[in-house]
């Protein structure tokens, strides 16, 4: 499918120019995380139309990785911990929670506050965009990570192999081959 892609319909850009090119309304589709909604609306607002439609999946049982979110206490101080502890539960509640996905554009881990229609029932209403991804929240599941020291690096090497299929540069059996054997080298033995 990557090479079809780049084949076809996809200029072989790298995952910051594409981002650029989108915002500058020269990109017609792009893949992006719900975080990255606003900027983008932000960017289109009067230069172009921006239409936002859920991740393709392949059945109703696909599940879809979700991340980039946690909180932790680290104070062993009483009284830090009591008020870490109330920035902790207003964070994760409805009035927290519709802070962040009104800034952001990210998915909430509060369900509460999904179905609220005095909160993020009435933004959604409102930014139908931002309702996309919520739909979506039945199908996700944890963040994968590569054992290790190397996940981040292991992440570029996959990007990079990617890349190379989507440009015509390699075929995917040869990125394929050479991706497994980048990634091993990489991965604790």
């Amino acid at each position: 499918m990557l090479q079809r892609l780049g084949r076809e319909v996809q200029p072989a850009f790298e995952r910051d120019q594409a981002r650029q090119v989108f915002r500058a309304g020269t990109l017609g589709i792009l893949f992006a995380a719900s975080s990255a909604l606003n900027g983008y609306q932000q960017s289109a607002a009067g230069n172009f139309g921006l239409k936002v439609g859920p991740v393709p999946v392949s059945s109703a049982s696909a599940r879809l990785p979700s991340a980039g979110n946690g909180m932790v206490m680290l104070t062993d101080d009483p009284e830090k911990q009591k008020a870490c502890w109330e920035y902790i539960k207003f964070a994760v509640g409805p009035a927290g929670q519709n802070v962040m996905v009104e800034a952001t554009g990210y998915v909430p881990v509060n369900l509460a506050a999904v179905n609220d229609p005095a909160g993020l029932g009435r933004f959604f209403d409102k930014h139908p965009g931002h309702r996309v991804a919520n739909q979506r929240i039945a199908m996700m599941t944890g963040w994968f990570a590569f054992p290790g020291e190397n996940n981040s690096r292991i992440i570029r090497v996959i990007e990079d192999h990617c890349y190379r299929v989507v440009s015509q540069k390699q075929d995917p059996a040869t990125a394929l081959s050479g991706l497994r054997k980048d990634v091993d080298a990489l991965l604790p033995h």
